[in-house]
């Protein structure tokens, strides 16, 4: 058991990301000044900005992307879904590349909010489509990168909150290189990394697990810090999944539980600490902890895992009554089967064809760099031949002169 913790942490990062420094805004389209002036006062104040934009021209596309963005980044629902789909038809239509992209970024958030995960994960991708087309690498940086890092860090959580985590490892690792293109602080850079040795723990690749929990320590400066905390979890729970002693990671998590700053991380511990004396078959201390787990918790990936280990451990206990409780919970928060599978098999089909597609787009990209290279050293090589067959004509000439110079004198 890994718990994927994005809760508090995740959501910190996702505003940090979105609320650094100002965007570049596209001249084509004559964005309004004063709707400018709001998105580089949104960077840093959404509050301020959405008490301002209540004052601004509503008819304006600009304008209702800036609603959508502060929306959102106060924690308030998409309330202008279908105008921003007039927005985003204008932007793709006008040939504006990263408001088109921040659009269809922002369509996403609205799907995810609605569950319609496949349509978020292709609005995504449909971002990412468009700057990767229209900009060059090099290009890709300040605002521009954050876009970049901010969208491929949705796509790894609504891959991981699918379980499919080959995809969210992927999608996780090219956040990286764009928290490392506009400086990122180090607990961004720790919190990816974690995620990532998370995704490679859940799969039982521990040497992976272990690298890049190590890296994400060496991230971070404050020990003090939650994520600090959290990887030290994850790394004591690991341990016990690799060794099957269960004394140090115990001892670990214990420790940690006390260190706790909020009900969410005291509620992961427990959570660990009951798993493991599950497997332990030591019941009693499992009991206490996953009920107090399954009594307390929010996040629907805990109250299943709870109610599993509860629902066995009443059976053991011939315990019917509760074992069909515990039932009960999984069967009314489990995903139906069938429909997971369907949509997992639709996610996986996505992710396939958008790494075929950025994987082409990055031959052709070597391609064009390979035939610019060789046309230089043609180009350098003709240069070269003429300058070679000039100084020899040259010469020739000059030698030709001299010989015709001295048969004149000896006639």
């Amino acid at each position: 058991m890994v718990k994927k913790i994005h809760g508090v942490t995740g959501f910190l990062l996702m505003m940090v990301l979105v609320t650094c420094n100002s965007p570049v805004v596209e001249s084509k389209g004559n964005p309004c000044p004063e709707l400018m002036s709001i998105d580089s006062l949104m960077q840093t104040s959404p509050d301020s900005a959405l008490i301002l934009l209540q004052a601004s021209p509503k008819e304006d596309p600009y304008y209702q992307l800036l609603l959508s963005e502060a929306l959102y980044k106060n924690d308030l629902v998409q309330l202008n879904r279908p105008e921003l789909q007039e927005a985003k038809a204008h932007y793709d239509s006008l040939g504006c590349p990263f408001l088109s992209a921040r659009c269809h970024y922002m369509n996403g958030v609205g799907y995810y909010e609605m569950d319609s995960v496949v349509e978020a994960c292709q609005e995504y991708l449909k971002a990412l489509e468009i700057m990767e087309g229209h900009y060059q690498e090099k290009d890709l940086v300040g605002y521009k990168a954050k876009f970049m890092a901010l969208t491929y860090t949705h796509l790894t959580m609504l891959f991981s909150d699918q379980y499919l985590h080959e995809q969210a490892i992927y999608f996780g690792k090219h956040s990286l290189i764009y928290y490392n293109k506009h400086d990122a602080e180090p607990w961004h850079l720790a919190w990816m990394l974690d995620e990532i040795g998370a995704y490679y723990n859940m799969m039982a690749q521990y040497d992976s697990a272990d690298c890049y929990y190590r890296q994400a320590l060496e991230m971070l400066a404050d020990t003090n810090h939650q994520i600090f905390r959290d990887i030290i979890a994850r790394q004591a729970f690991m341990s016990y999944e690799r060794n099957h002693q269960s004394n140090q990671p115990i001892a670990v998590l214990r420790n940690l539980k006390e260190k706790a700053k909020n009900n969410d991380e005291f509620l992961s511990r427990c959570l660990a600490l009951g798993d493991i004396y599950y497997y332990e078959l030591n019941y009693d201390s499992s009991w206490f902890y996953l009920k107090y787990v399954y009594d307390n918790t929010n996040r629907v990936d805990s109250k299943i895992l709870a109610a599993d280990r509860l629902h066995k451990m009443a059976l053991v206990h011939g315990d019917t009554l509760k074992a069909n409780e515990y039932a009960q919970t999984n069967a009314k928060y489990v995903i139906i089967k069938d429909k997971e599978g369907n949509l997992h098999s639709k996610l996986t089909a996505l992710w396939q064809r958008y790494v075929k597609e950025h994987q082409d787009i990055q031959q052709g990209l070597r391609i064009k760099k390979a035939k610019k290279q060789w046309l230089v050293v043609l180009g350098s090589l003709i240069t070269v031949a003429v300058l070679v067959f000039i100084l020899y004509h040259r010469d020739h000439k000059k030698a030709f002169g001299a010989h015709r110079g001295g048969e004149t004198k000896s006639a």
